[in-house]
């Protein structure tokens, strides 16, 4: 099957998928690469890590001659039969034997040898160009190759190294910890290490340094993620999905939070409601959906899908956020040592600074069942806890943003949207 910058998708696709099968049309997907190295001296991806290019070769599309224009459409063709992604409708060789491209030589073999010889002349005179050379990586599938690069002291990317296992990857990890580089590419994944601080590298300085620059231009970033995500978006005009994954305090609340943000940078909202309501509708979810464990203060206890919509120029037009398995039970009962949903707290601290606990019928000197823990034995630990009373005042900026307000019917004013949630909040309570 060749070295990986020949091999066929579904091949790659068999050493991590057990369902996956290949046949011999697996050549054929060789044959084509074959032919877009004689026409462009080298096969796709070339200039990649060879281990980079197991990664690319299943998700990008058929890679084509670099000059096509410069080629006949018979030979242009070809190639794309050669290069049909689902190998289940690639020809097999013998087929392609019957191609155009093909079928023209007949009767001329004895001309395009005399010509091949020619060439081969011409290149010795001029002398041998000196290439990479490749040695083999041993999988469970066999040996792949890969390049002989020398180590390096400090990689960006881990897959470029000619030694990838636990040990390396920790090693290297811990060196890049320690620079204050929290970010390190495997391929196409970005692992992110959890510094427990805030660090100075999300600011608008370096959202635009990120801003349709080569993944090797900067530093590793999750912004460069949120920017080959859309790029390849609007470059190829189909959906794109980041996953985030990661242990509890892993910080992938944070993580998501920051891809929205350069997200709607990217896609320029022409309306600037629009772009505020997107980046505050986490703070929203986060207030409802998240709690204090024993382990993580800010875990979220429910599964998020959150769907950006664009345009075809790439405008960010809306988001919709969908949630799963969330942790309904936490209301009524939370383990030794945890606490309930955000919400509860920011709206008890904030009604009590508002001197409006009596207004929801609110006690004020007993913590109502639900909220009584370890944590908190008497009211006043969270009442004039003065970070829930900051929350309570960013959540009620952001009921505002999204379109919860205060309305007036004639001169009396009522209860919107925004004091129905208050209310019904405190009536779990």
């Amino acid at each position: 099957v060749g070295t990986p910058f020949w091999m066929a998708p579904e091949v790659i696709a068999c050493e991590q998928q057990l369902d996956s099968s290949y046949d011999a049309r697996c050549d054929a997907w060789s044959l084509g690469i074959t032919a877009i190295e004689l026409g462009d001296g080298d096969p796709p991806l070339a200039d990649l890590h060879p281990m980079r290019a197991l990664f690319k070769i299943p998700r990008n599309p058929p890679p084509t001659l670099q000059q096509p224009e410069l080629w006949s459409s018979e030979f242009n063709d070809f190639i794309n039969k050669c290069l049909t992604k689902d190998y289940e409708k690639r020809p097999t060789v013998s087929s392609l034997l019957q191609h155009d491209f093909i079928k023209q030589i007949e009767g001329k073999e004895n001309v395009l040898q005399r010509q091949l010889m020619e060439f081969i002349d011409v290149h010795q005179q001029m002398g041998v160009t000196e290439k990479a050379r490749f040695e083999r990586i041993h999988t469970k599938k066999g040996n792949y190759s890969k390049s002989l690069v020398s180590n390096q002291e400090d990689v960006d990317d881990l897959a470029t190294l000619e030694v990838l296992d636990e040990n390396t990857v920790t090693e290297q990890l811990q060196k890049s910890y320690a620079k204050d580089q929290i970010y390190t590419y495997v391929g196409d994944i970005l692992i992110a290490v959890n510094p427990f601080r805030n660090v100075d590298i999300y600011s608008s300085q370096h959202s635009k340094l990120y801003i349709g620059a080569k993944r090797t231009a900067n530093p590793p970033h999750i912004f460069a993620v949120a920017d080959i995500g859309y790029q390849s978006m609007v470059t190829y005009n189909s959906d794109q999905c980041i996953v985030i994954s990661g242990e509890s305090g892993a910080g992938k609340t944070q993580s998501a939070h920051l891809l929205v943000q350069q997200l709607t940078v990217l896609g320029k909202a022409n309306n600037r409601t629009l772009q505020e309501k997107i980046l505050q509708v986490n703070n929203l979810v986060e207030a409802f959906g998240n709690a204090g464990t024993i382990i993580n203060d800010n875990s979220s206890r429910f599964g998020k899908y959150l769907e950006m919509k664009f345009t075809c120029g790439g405008t960010v037009v809306g988001a919709q956020i969908s949630e799963y398995l969330l942790e309904k039970s936490r209301v009524v009962h939370q383990a030794v040592g945890e606490k309930n949903f955000h919400i509860f707290y920011y709206i008890y601290a904030g009604l009590a600074e508002k001197k409006k606990l009596a207004h929801y019928k609110l006690p004020e000197y007993r913590p109502p069942r639900y909220l009584q823990n370890d944590h908190f034995r008497i009211v006043q630990d969270f009442m004039n806890n003065s970070f829930y009373k900051s929350q309570f005042e960013l959540i009620e900026q952001c009921f505002k943003v999204i379109g919860f307000t205060l309305e007036v019917s004639g001169n009396k004013p009522h209860p919107a949207p925004l004091f129905s949630h208050f209310r019904s909040c405190a009536s779990w309570l």
